[in-house]
């Protein structure tokens, strides 16, 4: 949303998440962010679906990000001793084994996460 020189458009994002009764989630994720630096994130979350639709569903990620060093290790709060809190919500949709999902990043971007339930 509020882009840099500095950045990075690709993430090179890697996930892999698993879903438990109920809905919640548990995973890992690793990345180039915004400033070209390998990052990692540590989530849990839950899944709940959309208006009892099948295929829709909002999705919430809370965990510990780490990865955003020097000169940019301000760019995200809360980056003590570089880990810092994160949250992600996104809106996803699924039919069969394939999900498309939109991520909100803070207040600095949108991610598009496509990928398949095994």
């Amino acid at each position: 949303f509020d882009p840099e020189p500095d950045h990075n458009n690709d993430q090179n994002l890697i996930a892999v998440e698993a879903q438990f009764e109920n809905d919640w989630i548990a995973g890992a994720a690793v990345f180039d962010n915004s400033f070209g630096q390998d990052s990692q994130f540590l989530f849990v979350g839950k899944i709940w679906p959309i208006a009892r639709s099948p295929h829709w569903y909002f999705k919430l990620r809370a965990g510990l990000l780490h990865g955003y060093k020097e000169p940019y290790e301000d760019k995200i709060p809360m980056n003590g001793l570089g880990i810092a809190p994160a949250i992600v919500p996104a809106i996803g949709f699924r039919y069969r084994w394939a999900f498309l999902e939109a991520n909100i990043a803070g207040a600095a971007a949108v991610t598009l996460h496509a990928g398949f339930h095994f």
